[in-house]
């Protein structure tokens, strides 16, 4: 038995949908039914949600710092927090 879905949308985002799909030979039904299909068949959302070019960016900073911070840390390039607090005048 089959259902009928409705939603609304960007007409915008429909259109350019419509065109790139169409390009793969495949329709936007098909292509929302491969989709529901495979989320039921992995039980999760079957591609990557990706934020703006900025969070992409900010995240990348973030992983270069980790990296270096590892690198750090494996050659011994590390201070003891209390005598940073010290030096800092940092009390807690």
């Amino acid at each position: 038995m089959k259902s009928v879905v409705q939603f609304r949308t960007d007409n915008d985002l429909k259109e350019e949908a419509k065109e790139i799909l169409a390009s793969m030979q495949v329709d936007m039904t098909t292509y929302l039914n491969m989709a529901l299909a495979q989320l039921v068949r992995i039980k999760r959302i079957p591609f990557e949600v990706v934020g703006s070019a900025n969070e992409e960016k900010q995240y990348q900073q973030l992983v270069n710092e980790l990296e270096k911070a590892e690198k750090d840390i494996k050659q011994g390039r590390t201070k003891q927090l209390d005598a940073v607090m010290k030096k800092y005048e940092v009390d807690l």
